[in-house]
């Protein structure tokens, strides 16, 4: 969801403006995933380095939407049939209130299954191998398991994303807004045969034309997974 400040800038506007923009594209993408029968969408809300390098007025801002978007929209969601599930280092922002409201939407939402939307805030795709690991090495300290038994399927089931049934965590596509092309530091482990979209189209402008714009490149991609076609 990249591109809301320069959206701003371009407009004369802060960037307060652009990331409130940017949640109309938010729901409008939730309605195209619905649409297209999409089982799965993850977004990127908030890095790790964003909280860290932005100013801290933009980062409260963020927090704050954040919190009102789950607090406003959280009964439309609910009536979508949407489950909210949130990811990363949430802890660490320090804001009761909206701990609070992910619980609250966590657990209103959580039988339903439509569409299961993954918000990371406070991610990194880094952090999250590295306490895959530390769980995994506490595990074999334990002596709950042997290192032998450590393979790709149980390195997954201790990453940020083992709430999704294990066919269904690796991305199939990746779509990213506003002209950049990098990962940055996104889901590293799962993104390891997923096929990227790169969309110049700032995240407030991203609509539903866009969308099937990323479906209809994706339709067109031939996924090999090493195999050799003949």
């Amino acid at each position: 969801m990249d591109g809301n400040g320069r959206w701003a800038r371009e407009r004369g506007q802060i960037a307060s403006a652009g990331h409130k923009a940017g949640i109309d594209a938010l729901q409008r993408t939730v309605e195209s995933c619905i649409e297209h029968g999409i089982g799965y969408l993850t977004v990127f809300a908030l890095s790790v380095e964003n909280n860290r390098n932005r100013d801290d007025q933009e980062v409260k801002f963020l927090i704050s939407l954040m919190y009102s978007v789950v607090h406003e929209r959280l009964q439309k969601l609910h009536d979508e049939g949407v489950k909210l599930i949130f990811v990363g280092s949430i802890q660490a922002l320090e804001d009761q209130g909206l701990l609070e409201v992910i619980k609250r939407a966590e657990i209103l939402t959580k039988e339903n299954t439509r569409l299961v939307l993954t918000v990371s805030l406070n991610f990194s795709g880094r952090d999250d191998i590295v306490q895959a690991t530390r769980s995994l090495l506490k595990l074999v300290q334990e002596n709950q398991i042997d290192p032998s038994d450590i393979d790709v399927s149980t390195f997954g089931n201790h990453l940020s994303m083992s709430h999704i049934p294990e066919g269904y965590r690796d991305p199939d596509l990746l779509i990213r807004t506003g002209g950049e092309q990098r990962l940055s530091n996104f889901l590293l482990w799962q993104l390891a045969y997923s096929e990227l979209y790169f969309s110049d189209t700032y995240w407030p402008d991203f609509d539903a034309e866009d969308f099937s714009i990323a479906l209809e490149e994706y339709s067109k991609r031939d996924r090999r997974f090493g195999a050799r076609i003949p």
